[in-house]
């Protein structure tokens, strides 16, 4: 493996582990709704909303981070059988800036935006 290709690596693990480190509970994210949708009687109806709406929130950044998780673990499945860097769709290469920008990235900015000819 070539050093760009363990530098690719390096990056690709260590923003897996921050998706995973963000996928941890924190102390502050316990409120007066649970997990479940459980109401603590004593707050009031505002509050009990704006802890509905943090929940909500909540799930949706872990959906959010679990699939950005997913799309690195197949970056880096990629790298292993000597795909990366190849679109998923069309099967060129993709351009070193979005890679770049978006190491996990598998589809080109052609196919991405829906503006490639097939």
């Amino acid at each position: 493996m070539t050093t760009e290709l363990y530098s690719t690596r390096a990056i690709l693990e260590e923003l897996r582990l921050a998706a995973k480190r963000e996928l941890e509970p924190s102390d502050s994210a316990t409120g007066p709704i649970s997990e479940t949708g459980n109401v603590d009687p004593f707050h009031s109806k505002e509050e009990a909303a704006r802890a509905s709406v943090d929940l909500a929130r909540r799930s949706a950044l872990r959906r959010q981070q679990s699939s950005k998780i997913a799309e690195i673990e197949r970056a880096l499945n990629k790298l292993e059988d000597g795909t990366y860097g190849l679109c998923d769709s069309c099967g060129d290469r993709i351009e070193a800036g979005r890679l770049e920008a978006i190491p996990y990235a598998s589809l080109c900015v052609a196919c991405k935006s829906g503006n490639r000819d097939v």
